[in-house]
């Protein structure tokens, strides 16, 4: 098979980088093993990409770390190819003044902006908060101003309990305690099918390894797909194959299940 596969995309929470390690910093969490299996697969001609929920400032410094210029980024609202961002899609202004509205109502959550100038918590009635940028309203002025991808929403509960009444807009959780909420019409799915073009290559040629509900969608835009030991239930029954967790070495075990490295 590894004459077959030449792209392997790659979620980062619970799939690279375990949720049991407490550090702000990915690459801590990241097990030894996982990064061997990157070397690996670029040493076979396998171009790791990583495909995240998380804004691309977030996670520049880490890809960079992991020796990676090309990425997807805010649930495929933000391509970087080469290290340049090729493509990407904002929230309209009105938009984003809507959903901040819709938002007051919502107790116990935190709102975060995911905008082109980095993230900006602007709501503080969260037990998973202590600190704020700005206000609702300071935060939509800056909002305006830099451009937003998303909105994520920390907090307990959130399935069911943050929706939005906003055309063309959808609610996922994308952690335990993060939801998302973003353009209906763009999933990693989406970012994949554009990135592969990108890329030169189809989706015979791919491989993807995830753990979470926004993953369902990526795994229908590849032919192979690998659920970690930790993943939902509902990930490992349209996986090609289960893996351990993250936290037992199952990217490296997959890779070799696979014949990749």
């Amino acid at each position: 098979m590894k004459e077959t596969i030449r792209v392997a995309f790659f979620d980062i929470d619970g799939t690279l980088a375990s949720h049991k390690v407490e550090s702000s910093n990915f690459l801590d969490r990241v097990p030894a093993s996982a990064r061997r299996a990157l070397c690996a697969l670029r040493e076979n001609g396998i171009q790791p990409v990583i495909v995240t929920g998380r804004e691309p400032s977030v996670i520049r410094q880490f890809v960079a770390d992991l020796e990676m210029d090309t990425y997807i980024a805010a649930n495929g609202l933000s391509l970087t190819h080469g290290g340049v961002e090729v493509w990407r899609q904002l929230l309209a202004p009105e938009v984003v003044a809507a959903l901040l509205c819709e938002l007051r109502e919502v107790r116990d959550v935190a709102v975060v902006l995911e905008s082109t100038a980095g993230n900006v918590l602007c709501w503080n009635e969260s037990p998973y908060t202590v600190d704020f940028d700005v206000s609702i309203e300071g935060a939509l002025e800056r909002a305006c101003e830099y451009g937003v991808y998303q909105l994520a929403i920390i907090g307990d509960g959130l399935k069911g309990r943050v929706r939005t009444a906003q055309e063309g807009l959808k609610a996922r959780v994308v952690a335990p305690l993060v939801l998302d909420i973003l353009p209906e019409a763009v999933s990693k799915a989406s970012a994949i099918e554009r990135m592969l073009g990108l890329l030169g290559f189809d989706r015979s040629q791919a491989i993807a390894f995830g753990d979470e509900e926004n993953d369902l969608e990526m795994f229908g835009a590849v032919d192979y797909t690998v659920a970690m030991g930790n993943a939902i239930e509902a990930l490992k029954q349209t996986a090609t194959y289960v893996t351990d967790s993250v936290d037992e070495d199952g990217i490296y075990n997959a890779c070799c299940h696979f014949g990749l490295i």
